[in-house]
């Protein structure tokens, strides 16, 4: 039987690809590709022969063998002609495979040089800049802002480029290196490259570049460099599909006439513009509106929100993150409130967002604390007391959610909003969520008018059945007895407080964007001991001493 390592050999010799010796880890192949009339030079690297992955292919000769920029080319030579995420190919069979990975490649280098690029090139400019990366978070409009050098923890450097309190949080920990003053320029302008230009590599071809972008663009970027004092002269562009840098790097020889002359400067960036180089440099956003909204698509994050969550336990805390990564806590009137009463305990750590570090804390704060780290910036408080002293408070939001999975707590909480209700005439939309046996089953119930079920219709007899109950009638509930002062406990593994968060979450999510609906979701996690109950929206129960009076 041919191994999977010969076969592709054999495949690509065929083809006149001729095998790099230099390579001991995987293989590297060098060739070249027929596109459009020519012979294009090319390499193609795997990194298995198992075909997880798709292999690469890398255009060393780019600038010699192509006319022009084309869309897809990366930084260190790679071409990207397909979304590994789209295509699995056949590990079973390994020739087909690598005849299927090089019609992609032959189909997207097609693509790129049997039409102009340009539009391609400007959805995604900045990785088309090729430089160093510079994370961005500007928001005041200025001629100049301090780019910091910020040290990483694995002794690497990262550049961050912000004008707004934010930073503090995105350096916390990390003292800068050093901080200097860059100019900005603001255009309205699309960044592209035409046809016949190349990315810019000396100060004269960066204006030159800026000028057919606007005319006034060269001559404005030139300013700015004369008017920044800090070496090396720093100028980034901030346009509606990017930002682009140039830093130009003032030669010691000239740096110390420039300190005794500062009025020298302009003449010599102006007769030395062709031999001055420059370090392309690009940005990558850090804001919170990116980072918040980057993955909702069309949807609305929870950024501007007033939002409680009343329990940071096992359900509590990992749904505490999923609401912060998506904005809770971000915006001018935006609050995102943890409620809990209790410590951390070490028999807590099997399915907690937390760890070892934070035993003995309030919950509340911890997790507090921990989300903070994780996503400086966002406005988030603690209350680390008991929840049914501070049931009023609740009225304030626009939404809560009880994810303390307490029935005794979830009752009071559903009896002081229908109170509200009948004062007021609203309420904020209310959430619980909570899971069944060993954490065999998840649910959670969206409530916010008397219309629906509140919370006490799903179980309106006081020791009394559930009326949407996801575990079969013989399901025997399994408790371990705990130290003294902890109590009995449900063993179950971190998975069930997960997707307990997980639907609550999503719930959440869809009453943001317009629909709640259905109400009563139920996440069967034990197959083998629970039953189907059917998502839906439901009616409230005649029976309900919470409700169940008014017109049910």
């Amino acid at each position: 039987m041919v191994s999977p390592e010969r076969e592709v050999h054999r495949t690509l010799v065929a083809l006149g690809f001729i095998r790099d010796a230099s390579v001991t880890r995987g293989a590297r192949y060098t060739g070249s590709i027929p596109v459009s009339g020519r012979s294009l030079r090319c390499a193609i690297v795997l990194d298995d022969f198992e075909f997880a992955r798709l292999p690469r292919l890398q255009l060393p000769h780019a600038n010699e063998d192509l006319p022009e920029l084309i869309a897809h080319l990366e930084q260190e030579g790679g071409y990207c002609y397909a979304n590994r995420d789209q295509y699995v190919l056949d590990h079973f069979n390994p020739r087909e495979a690598m005849l299927q990975s090089l019609q992609l490649m032959r189909a997207s280098l097609e693509r790129s040089l049997t039409r102009h690029a340009q539009p391609e090139i400007e959805a995604e400019f900045p990785q088309h800049w090729f430089g160093i990366s510079v994370y961005v978070d500007l928001k005041q409009p200025s001629q100049s802002a301090p780019l910091y050098i910020v040290g990483n923890a694995d002794k690497s450097e990262k550049l961050v480029l912000a004008d707004t309190p934010r930073v503090a949080g995105l350096l916390d920990g990390f003292k800068p290196k050093s901080c200097r003053r860059v100019g900005l320029i603001r255009t309205s302008r699309t960044l592209t490259f035409t046809a016949s230009q190349t990315r810019p590599n000396t100060l004269s071809e960066f204006l030159t570049w800026l000028s057919s972008i606007d005319p006034a663009l060269g001559p404005l970027a030139l300013s700015r460099l004369r008017k920044e004092s800090d070496n090396p002269r720093t100028v980034f562009i901030f346009a509606p599909n990017g930002v682009v840098g140039a830093q130009v790097q003032i030669p010691p020889i000239w740096k110390k006439a420039i300190e005794e002359r500062p009025q020298s400067m302009a003449r010599f960036l102006d007769k030395r513009r062709d031999a001055l180089g420059i370090q392309r440099m690009f940005g990558e956003p850090i804001d919170p509106d990116f980072l918040y909204s980057r993955n909702m698509r069309n949807k609305k994050s929870f950024a501007g929100l007033s939002i409680t969550l009343v329990g940071c336990g096992t359900i509590g805390s990992h749904l505490a993150k999923m609401l912060a990564q998506s904005g809770a806590g971000y915006g001018e009137k935006a609050s995102l409130t943890l409620i809990d009463e209790q410590q951390l305990k070490p028999g807590n750590i099997g399915r907690h967002l937390l760890g070892v570090p934070d035993i003995g804390r309030n919950k509340a704060v911890a997790v507090r604390d921990e989300l903070l780290r994780l996503y400086p910036g966002l406005k988030i408080s603690a209350i680390g007391d008991d929840t049914l002293k501070r049931l009023d408070g609740l009225l304030d939001d626009q939404l809560v959610i009880d994810a303390t999975g307490d029935e005794g707590v979830a009752n009071a909480i559903n009896a002081r909003l229908l109170g509200a209700l009948r004062d007021n005439g609203k309420v904020p939309a209310t959430i619980y969520a909570w899971l069944f046996g060993n954490g065999a089953a998840a649910q959670s119930l969206f409530w916010d008018s008397m219309d629906f079920a509140c919370y006490r219709c799903l179980k309106p007899e006081h020791g009394g059945n559930w009326r949407f109950n996801p575990l079969k009638t013989e399901y025997q509930l399994e408790t371990v007895a705990a130290q003294c002062g902890e109590g009995a406990y449900l063993p179950y593994g971190v998975s069930s407080s997960v997707l307990a968060a997980s639907i609550a979450f999503q719930t959440a999510l869809d009453w943001l964007n317009g629909g709640a609906s259905p109400r009563l979701r139920t996440q069967r996690i034990s197959s083998d001991r629970t039953q189907q109950v059917k998502d839906q929206d439901p009616s409230r129960s005649p029976r309900c001493p919470a409700c169940g009076n008014e017109n049910a």
